[in-house]
């Protein structure tokens, strides 16, 4: 089997953009601030690469912090200073993120991490009652985190609350796709996809000789995040014989997308 190129060069990127002293994740090259999101994500793409000790660092940091605050833990402040290891003064925390951090750790199974499992348990749980304050693709990230771990009337909550939310940002659930992709993925939901015909068509632009790329227009999300989302739900659920996804949707050999690199859902969009 031929080693997967772009793979490589993505784990390669991601190892640049860890500090040697604390070990967190830069979203792109100089950037002396990051977030929970984008460290989340790094330690997903690291344990993936079999290169645990570097994702292992990011979670201790996490963790540190969270036996720091004791009692007082209210999330994590989203913004962090990557060459201090402390977050910004005054930073709000996201539970959106606190589930992907969540996501992440189990992904990486680590038993010696049992304090920043239960505490962010505890703490999505405690927000989970308060649903109607979230945006519903916190929601969504927030079931998919907890399915393993809470209670079903702390599930059913949630479930009831991303449907009973008329707006993700400043789009209903027919018209925004990121809102559409998670239904799909988190709740087997494939309703929405009726709508995409209607939605707005982002310019396509070449990515090199052989391809070119268009995308749906997102109300509230980076367009390339939202339609990679979307992009998984029709490949994962492709076989399923009552949803018939457009042609577009289809990952090829040479599709793509032209982005900055950064560390966060903005990978190319082949197979």
């Amino acid at each position: 089997m031929q080693p997967n190129r772009r793979a490589e060069g993505a784990v390669r990127l991601i190892q640049q953009l860890l500090h040697p002293g604390t070990g967190l994740a830069a979203p792109s090259e100089g950037e002396p601030q990051t977030d929970v999101h984008h460290n989340a994500l790094a330690v997903f793409a690291l344990t993936h690469e079999g290169l645990r000790h570097a994702a292992e660092r990011i979670l201790h940091r996490f963790e540190r912090f969270l036996s720091s605050r004791g009692d007082a833990f209210d999330g994590f402040p989203q913004r962090w200073y990557t060459s201090t290891g402390m977050p910004e003064t005054g930073a709000v925390s996201w539970e959106r993120d606190a589930a992907l951090l969540l996501l992440a750790l189990d992904y990486f199974d680590g038993a010696n991490f049992q304090t920043l499992r239960a505490g962010l348990v505890d703490f999505l749980c405690a927000r989970a009652r308060q649903v109607e304050l979230i945006q519903a693709e916190g929601v969504a990230v927030m079931y998919a985190a907890l399915l393993p771990h809470a209670r079903a009337p702390t599930l059913a909550h949630l479930r009831a609350g991303f449907y009973a939310r008329d707006q993700l940002c400043s789009g209903d659930l027919s018209g925004n796709v990121l809102h559409i992709a998670l239904a799909a993925l988190v709740f087997d939901d494939f309703s929405g996809f009726q709508h995409l015909p209607r939605l707005r068509r982002l310019e396509t632009w070449a990515y090199d000789e052989e391809t070119q790329v268009s995308l749906y227009g997102s109300t509230c999300a980076s367009p390339v995040a939202a339609n990679v989302q979307l992009l998984l739900a029709a490949t994962r659920y492709r076989n399923d014989l009552t949803f018939e996804p457009p042609n577009w949707m289809m990952p090829s050999r040479n599709s793509g997308c032209r982005v900055k690199p950064r560390l966060g859902p903005t990978a190319c969009l082949g197979a």
